[in-house]
């Protein structure tokens, strides 16, 4: 059988894209909708506690809150939690800190916002290893500040909050 130069240019074409919509790099399509997470992300029970270096030798400033998923067939619960010492930091941009299980789900408190990282297994997405996906989500703060005595340090809380993923990677 013998192909004209159209014919194998169109037969080109259509393996070249028929190969690129299945690669795992290009995003898969149901319907009209890009396989995405649907509902927001919670994070409740948010409490930052940044303590004085003087309030007491041993005090320990934190951050901590629950994290929920509730998209149907990867929904999630965990604890996130990180302390420093007094007079460390617990903002900063260097790196993810692992919340509780199998580090799936992270977090980058930033001060009046936080990076949420979580990571979890999608087969529509391309076989094993490469069915893996990445989500990140930037959660700002309306946090209420809770008077405490003067020397110990300042308490915000925020009782409920929700982030939509805004990035993604397979």
């Amino acid at each position: 059988m013998r192909l004209l130069v159209p014919e194998l240019s169109l037969l080109l074409s259509t393996t070249i894209l028929t190969a690129a919509a299945s690669s795992p790099l290009a995003p898969r399509q149901s319907g009209t909708t890009t396989v995405a997470n649907r509902t927001p992300w919670e994070l409740s029970n948010i409490a930052v506690f940044d303590a004085t270096a003087v309030s007491a030798p041993v005090s320990l400033s934190y951050i901590r809150f629950d994290f929920r998923d509730t998209n149907v067939g990867i929904e999630l619960r965990t604890t996130c939690a990180r302390t420093v010492a007094a007079d460390g930091s617990l903002a900063g941009a260097e790196n993810y800190h692992d919340c509780e299980g199998d580090g799936d789900v992270s977090f980058m408190y930033l001060g009046e916002s936080m990076e949420v990282k979580r990571t979890w297994t999608d087969d529509s997405v391309g076989p094993p290893p490469m069915n893996r996906v990445t989500g990140w989500a930037t959660a700002n703060f309306s946090m209420a500040t809770l008077e405490l005595p003067v020397g110990l340090g300042t308490l915000r809380t925020q009782e409920y909050l929700e982030t939509y993923v805004d990035r993604m990677i397979a």
